[in-house]
């Protein structure tokens, strides 16, 4: 099977946008450089070599999650694409999590 289809939900965008800006406030080039290598790090899942790198969810297990330095990138394997469901920093409390599958 080829590459699969990489798509970012409304809470994978909205995440992003904010990890980006909140750090901006302090040091833009940082910002972007991280923003940039998380989302390389989520179209790098495309390749079927990688895609079930990520753990499984214990209570979600068709929710898989990939760490990238202090942040959880969240996602949902299907048969033509890939969903990155969230960005999430592992210091955020884990009950405030919602995912949008």
């Amino acid at each position: 099977m080829g590459a699969r289809r990489i798509v970012f939900s409304r809470y994978a965008d909205r995440d992003l946008s904010r990890i980006v800006r909140f750090i901006a406030r302090e040091n833009p080039s940082a910002a972007e450089r991280l923003g940039l290598r998380l989302v390389d790090r989520a179209i790098s899942l495309a390749d079927p070599a990688f895609v079930m790198m990520g753990s499984t969810l214990k209570k979600r297990p068709e929710i898989r999650r990939l760490v990238e330095g202090r942040y959880l990138i969240l996602y949902r394997v299907f048969p033509d694409r890939v969903r990155i469901l969230r960005f999430w920093h592992t210091a955020q409390n884990p009950k405030k999590l919602k995912v949008d599958v």
